[in-house]
C-alpha cells in the first residue's frame, strides 16, 4: 500500500501526463518526496524507501525526457505543520524542533510556494533537482 501510494501512483500518472506534455514541448512534473528519503526514519522503512525511489525516478525521467521540454523536479519537505505532526508526542516534537536551525516547523504554504515556483517559467532551466525545504536540518 505504501509503495502504491508513494511511487507506483506517481509513475503511472507521470506516464499518462507525458503523452500530453511531450507533443506540446513543455510541462513540469513536480514530485513530493520527503526528508525521510535522505535520513531514513525508523519504523517507516517502506515510506523512506518509496520516497528515495521517487528521487531516483525524478532524476532518471529528467535525464530521459528533458530534451522534450518537459521538466522533472522533486521537493523533499522536512517537518511541516500538519495534522500528522500535531499528533506527535510532546517529547518527540521537542526533539524535532531542537534539530531545526530556524526553530519552527515549516508551513504548508511554503511547500506550495516552491511548487508554484518550479511550475513557473522562472524555473525553466531547473530539471532533475530536489529542493529541500527543512529549515536547515541538512546542515546539522
Amino acid at each position: 500500500m505504501v509503495m502504491d501510494t508513494n511511487i507506483n501512483s506517481v509513475f503511472a500518472l507521470t506516464r499518462t501526463v507525458l503523452k500530453y506534455m511531450m507533443p506540446r514541448g513543455k510541462g513540469s512534473v513536480i514530485s513530493i518526496s520527503s526528508m525521510a528519503a535522505l535520513f531514513g526514519i525508523t519504523q517507516v522503512v517502506a515510506y523512506s524507501s518509496a520516497k528515495t525511489a521517487l528521487l531516483g525516478m525524478t532524476r532518471s525521467l529528467a535525464s530521459e525526457y528533458s530534451h522534450t521540454g518537459v521538466r522533472f523536479n522533486a521537493i523533499a519537505p522536512g517537518f511541516i505543520e500538519t495534522d500528522m505532526t500535531a499528533d506527535l508526542p510532546e517529547d518527540i516534537a521537542n526533539k524535532m524542533l531542537a534539530r531545526i536551525p530556524v526553530g519552527r516547523l515549516g508551513q504548508v504554504k511554503e511547500i506550495a510556494a516552491t511548487v508554484a515556483f518550479l511550475a513557473s517559467p522562472a524555473a525553466a532551466y531547473i530539471t532533475g533537482e530536489t529542493i529541500h525545504i527543512n529549515g536547515g536540518m541538512l546542515m546539522i
